[in-house]
């Protein structure tokens, strides 16, 4: 699966309880500089890993699903397998 921007939390959220797999979830705003030039890195991850879904969330555009996952920064990566986060990276 490509990577997929987030635009309805609620969605968001029913697919990733309802999947098998862990997810990747990226986590990115354009306010901060560092998360701008990390957003690259992340997308590149995720066409080099088409086995692994992956969505990108835009803090400034989707602002529930960073607070329901409790992500307080960005950039910010989730690996989150139902409603459990099993890996956290916070920076670049």
């Amino acid at each position: 699966m490509s990577l997929q921007l987030v635009q309805d939390g609620d969605s968001f959220f029913s697919v990733v309880q309802q999947s098998a797999e862990p997810v990747v979830v990226g986590f990115f705003g354009d306010f901060s500089a560092t998360s701008k030039n990390a957003r690259p890195a992340f997308e590149q991850f995720c066409e080099e890993h088409p086995d692994r879904s992956a969505y990108l969330v835009d803090v400034s555009e989707t602002r529930n699903v960073h607070t329901q996952l409790g992500v307080s920064s960005v950039p910010t990566v989730l690996l989150v397998k139902g409603d459990m986060v099993l890996r956290k990276v916070m920076g670049a």
